[in-house]
């Protein structure tokens, strides 16, 4: 009898699909079976990923919506047009910032609780029949155009550390 929920291991620079086509050829009896994936993890992010079989990809929206839990690493100084260290570089407000860790600590104690997030511009969020991706590329939004945004919840987040990084290990998490 075949599983009708997987948690898989997405790999960095894999995408959500990648990581079912995967896992269909090392698993042959699953190849027939419709399967997709209960939320997205990104190309730069590794983790598990809930992968709903058959009858089970109907609830979808039952999946997507139970808390999630990440682990991440800001880098002060510099943001993209990706939100990842994929994207164009931009000037960033906190490249004024000088992080320390009593600084750190205390701006994550404010992160807590609900608010309101725009989606990334370069994600497969679908805006007007395509994924903003698509209208992203080379700056192509309509005159007017509001990227969305969805409601998002912080219920506990934990201080790990500080660190820094030289130029040659940012180049490396990039390459």
């Amino acid at each position: 009898m075949l599983k009708k929920v997987l948690n898989l291991y997405k790999e960095i620079g894999e995408t959500p699909l990648q990581t079912i086509e995967r896992f269909s050829a090392a698993h042959p009896e699953y190849s027939k079976e419709k399967m997709t994936y209960a939320g997205r993890l990104d190309p730069m992010a590794e983790g598990i990923l809930i992968v709903l079989v058959g009858e089970e990809t109907k609830k979808r929206e039952e999946y997507t919506d139970l808390d999630k839990e990440y682990e991440f690493e800001w880098i002060f100084g510099i943001e993209t047009d990706t939100y990842d260290l994929l994207g164009i570089v931009e000037p960033s407000l906190d490249s004024f910032f000088e992080p320390n860790e009593k600084k750190v600590k205390k701006w994550v104690t404010t992160q807590k609780g609900t608010f309101a997030q725009k989606y990334p511009p370069f994600s497969s969020k679908v805006v007007d029949g395509k994924p903003l991706f698509v209208w992203a590329k080379g700056g192509r939004f309509p005159k007017g155009f509001v990227v969305p945004e969805h409601e998002v919840e912080i219920k506990k987040i934990k201080y790990q550390g500080v660190h820094t990084l030289s130029r040659a290990e940012l180049e490396s998490y990039i390459n």
